[in-house]
């Protein structure tokens, strides 16, 4: 539902080839505009006797139990005038997501609103969740089930019992038996639920501490598909994640032997997801597949935009295309990696320094976990800029192939710079990089993926952690009004602030209530004018803020705000976030993530109301280990209004303790011995 510091970067501007004219409109298709007012083939408008009404009834129940499906599918080298036939495959993994918030069951609606007959099988695998309510149109999702969609009316087919919905097997059945019921001209397969990016993939929810569903990495993904592609000689048109983070070039390589097009997001998805009514509507008008995917990228930038979601993402990716962008990727590697073994440090101090200005998906400040996905296009974008000699040549081709394989895509303006497709490349506090060491590489290491790349990743994680760095700050000087420190540091700075912090009683402890932005100088020197007096207030109380992206060089940065909110009784984490203007001191607010402690998370969006109760989330360290944290609970305060102001805004008076933070490339953290200032 996922991106740090306050230097200049360069933005990478967004462009994609079209095969088709880009003015070209796209169909109308009934549902998009209004979806509420989609219709049903099944729809009478005439009185019919009780006699026709009971021969009907049974005509139609033999066959949606027997026959099932439409039999003049039009193969796709047939008559241009023809229409072909389409069998969606739907895996529908409800999790938390359904049992929490009915989300899937709002999809399912969304499609019985569609117009499917004649010419839209549609099939659905349900299960993965504790929920039953005899309301909805799937009743369990506590067993799997197969089910079948006609005019609007959902029917159970099958249930096959406790089934592990991660395990590679239980999809490829899914889809042999789907494609063997209804074959057509036209196969989309559609997978929902949680997504976790090139590491943790697809899927999975642990309840109570038992799991609901394993996640399906991105080798069991592949598995799970090309056997049942080998099986039935089927080859997608569409494979469509409804799910978070899999719009990556890992996912896409994987899966590009068994689909023309693959449709997904970069970022977290809002828990509505996709729009299936205009999805399902334009295959039911049998319009060619590229269009397809594109009325569903647009339905769900105006779904996204119609609930207020700005950080969407949506792209449509020609897997024809894909290879051509791994083996300049792969290129990639090979280069850094004959960098990092001439002279590691500096490689890798240049590779983290284009990393940090990166657009990235996936970054959950509220739990301290980031999924690590880097925009492949801003990353090109900003190695040419650290380092044109060394990589000036190779980021242009994964800029050119990039532009060759995207084929189209919509962005809230939360993420107006996204690319289309991600890549993983860790960055952030050295507890993403331990994880990423030792549970993120192994599993990484599966993925069949460039080699040099994965080599080039590898070394970008262990060498710093193998060769410790110095990082220290100097005790501050102050010379009213200025204070200032000197520092070093082996592996360069990724963030800097000025810590607003409080002594724990009878501990040894601070607590870190504020920060404002600092200067650096050439010479390695921290300074802070103390008449500025300044920190980040939500709704007029004081919060921390990470620096997500960074825009137009020092002055426009995304900045995330980690807070608990208080929902249905529960304290629950979520991240705000905001794109704040240094010059204006203006902050317009994007969205706000309900974070889940599962491993595969996303699809939590979160509504904020006038009268909720937020808790900020702060910092607290021990004096004598100042590189280490852990996140604690602030002052809680009742918001408002529906939309909080994030401000920086000038401190009441007071005395206050104050102290530079440091943070280099590859999490390490230093602090400086606070000094106590008194704010007129």
């Amino acid at each position: 539902m996922p991106k740090s510091i306050a230097f200049p970067g360069v933005v990478f501007r967004a462009f994609w080839r079209a095969p088709l004219d880009k003015r070209e409109e796209v169909p109308m298709v009934p549902g998009i505009v209004r979806p509420e007012n989609g219709f049903r083939a099944t729809e009478r408008h005439c009185q019919v006797s009780c006699l026709r009404r009971v021969l009907l009834f049974v005509v139609l129940t033999l066959w949606l139990g027997h026959v099932g499906c439409s039999k003049d599918a039009v193969p796709e080298n047939g008559d241009a005038g023809s229409l072909p036939t389409t069998t969606v495959l739907v895996y529908m993994e409800g999790t938390n997501l359904e049992d929490n918030d009915g989300q899937a069951t709002k999809n399912v609606r969304e499609m019985q609103k569609a117009n499917t007959i004649p010419r839209v099988n549609v099939l659905l695998t349900t299960g993965a969740g504790l929920k039953t309510s005899l309301m909805d149109p799937v009743k369990s999702w506590q067993t799997l089930k197969r089910h079948q969609l006609v005019g609007g009316r959902i029917t159970q087919v099958q249930d096959l019992g406790v089934q592990d919905m991660g395990k590679p097997a239980v999809l490829t059945d899914f889809i042999v038996w789907g494609c063997t019921r209804c074959p057509a001209s036209r196969y989309v397969l559609v997978l929902w639920d949680h997504g976790g990016g090139s590491v943790l993939g697809f899927g999975g929810y642990a309840s109570d501490g038992k799991d609901i569903a394993l996640p399906m990495r991105v080798p069991d993904l592949r598995k799970g598909i090309a056997d049942a592609v080998a099986l039935t000689g089927v080859h997608f048109d569409i494979i469509d994640f409804d799910a978070c983070l899999m719009a990556n070039l890992e996912t896409a390589s994987n899966l590009a032997p068994f689909a023309r097009f693959l449709v997904a997001s970069q970022e977290f998805e809002p828990g509505g997801g996709q729009n299936y009514t205009p999805f399902f509507n334009a295959l039911s008008l049998g319009v060619d597949t590229s269009t397809v995917c594109k009325v569903i990228v647009d339905a769900y930038r105006a779904k996204c935009g119609a609930a207020n979601v700005t950080g969407d993402t949506l792209s449509v990716t020609d897997l024809s295309e894909v290879r051509g962008v791994v083996d300049a990727v792969e290129r990639l590697g090979q280069i850094a990696n004959s960098r990092i073994r001439a002279d590691p440090v500096d490689a890798l101090v240049l590779l983290g320094s284009a990393r940090k200005f990166t657009e990235e998906y996936g970054a959950a400040f509220a739990l301290g976990t980031f999924y690590n996905m880097a925009d492949l296009g801003s990353l090109a974008t900003q190695l040419k800029l650290v380092d044109p000699d060394t990589y000036g040549t190779v980021s242009d081709e994964i800029t050119a192939a990039l532009t060759r394989a995207v084929y189209y895509k919509a962005n809230g303006h939360g993420h107006p710079n996204a690319t289309g497709l991600s890549i993983y490349f860790p960055f952030h506090d050295r507890k993403t990089y331990v994880t990423a060491r030792e549970r993120d590489l192994p599993i990484y290491q599966t993925v069949d993926f460039s080699p040099a790349y994965k080599t080039m990743i590898t070394s970008y994680v262990t060498y710093p952690h193998d060769h410790a760095p110095t990082l220290t700050i100097h005790d501050i000087d102050w010379t009213d009004p200025v204070m200032s420190s000197g520092f070093e540091s082996t592996y360069g700075i990724s963030e800097v602030y000025v810590d607003i912090v409080q002594p724990v009683a009878a501990t040894t402890r601070y607590r870190k209530i504020g920060q404002d932005l600092v200067s650096v100088s050439e010479n390695n020197t921290l300074t802070y004018d103390a008449r500025d007096r300044m920190w980040f207030t939500l709704d007029g109380h004081p919060v921390i803020v990470q620096f997500d992206n960074i825009y137009n060089g020092l002055d426009s940065y995304v900045l995330a705000v980690p807070i608990y909110v208080r929902d249905r009784g529960v304290d629950t984490q979520a991240t705000l976030e905001y794109r704040y203007d240094r010059r204006t001191n203006q902050a317009t607010f994007l969205m706000a993530w309900r974070n889940d402690s599962n491993e595969s998370l996303g699809k939590t969006e979160l509504v904020l109301l006038a009268g909720d109760l937020i808790t900020p989330i702060v910092q607290e360290y021990d004096r004598n280990t100042p590189g280490q944290y852990e996140l604690v609970k602030g002052t809680s305060f009742l918001l408002t209004t529906n939309t909080p102001e994030l401000v920086r805004a000038r401190m009441p008076h007071g005395t206050y303790s104050y102290a530079f933070e440091i943070m280099d490339l590859f999490g390490y953290l230093a602090r400086s011995r606070p000094i106590e200032l008194t704010v007129e």
